[in-house]
C-alpha cells in the first residue's frame, strides 16, 4: 500500500516512472518527501502511513453516514 501511495503521489506531482528521479527530495501536496536510494526514509514512511490512516478514517465515516 505504501508503494501504491508513493506511485499515486508521484503521478499527481508530475513525476513519471520513465524518468530517473532528479533528486532524493520530492515536493508533494503532503509536503516534502525525502527518499534514500529511491526508498522513503522512516519519517517519510510515517507521514505516508498517517495520510493513509486519515483517508481510511474519512472514507469509513462517509460510508457510515446514512443516505
Amino acid at each position: 500500500m505504501l508503494i501504491a501511495s508513493l506511485a499515486g503521489i508521484s503521478f499527481l506531482s508530475g513525476v513519471h516512472a520513465k524518468q530517473p528521479p532528479a533528486a532524493d527530495v520530492q515536493q508533494t501536496r503532503l509536503g516534502v518527501l525525502q527518499l534514500e536510494n529511491g526508498y522513503p526514509t522512516k519519517a517519510t514512511a510515517a507521514r505516508l502511513y498517517d495520510e493513509l490512516d486519515f483517508q481510511r478514517a474519512t472514507q469509513a465515516y462517509l460510508w457510515a453516514l446514512p443516505a
